[in-house]
């Protein structure tokens, strides 16, 4: 599936944007994902960790970011075999 994404991972960053603001563009991705292609929650993540920028922001926040790290290690356990994420020798990493 083709889509637009809202900033790319280096606009991301050259913005400067606070852990908190960097938080709310992924939240802000999804939602416009799922109305975009009318998806369901986890198809969204899927389709945006697709893409490699995204994917590369995404593995940085959750191992540098407490909170997105805390999301990320709940999300591997309330979604077991189907989550997105997985821990490896302490690193959280997309599947």
């Amino acid at each position: 599936m083709e889509c637009q994404f809202l900033l790319t991972c280096s606009q991301v960053t050259k913005y400067n944007l606070s852990m908190t603001e960097e938080r709310n563009r992924w939240i802000t991705l999804i939602k416009d994902l799922r109305a975009e292609h009318n998806v369901s929650l986890s198809e969204a993540e899927r389709i945006a960790l697709s893409h490699p920028e995204w994917r590369r922001w995404v593995e940085r926040q959750i191992n540098t970011d407490s909170k997105c790290k805390r999301m990320a290690v709940r999300h591997i356990k309330d979604r077991g075999e189907d989550s997105l994420i997985e821990q490896s020798g302490g690193v959280l990493r997309a599947r």
